[in-house]
């Protein structure tokens, strides 16, 4: 639905932040903050990922096709 696309007519949006006092709010101009500082958009944390630790590499093969 199209109002759900607004902050103040989501009602999933609503309760969240009812239930966490706004801290999801805050949390999310952070992590704006942070990418408009990094000038990149991060869907994930991109610390989380280590080659070898927990992502895989294969050097010049298809893995999937």
């Amino acid at each position: 639905m199209f109002a759900h696309n607004f902050t103040f007519t989501n009602p999933q949006l609503l309760h969240e932040t009812i239930q966490s006092g706004g801290q999801n709010l805050a949390k999310g101009m952070e992590h704006l903050l942070r990418d408009l500082k990094a000038r990149q958009i991060k869907m994930t944390d991109t610390d989380a990922f280590a080659p070898g630790r927990n992502l895989a590499l294969t050097p010049g093969q298809v893995v999937f096709k």
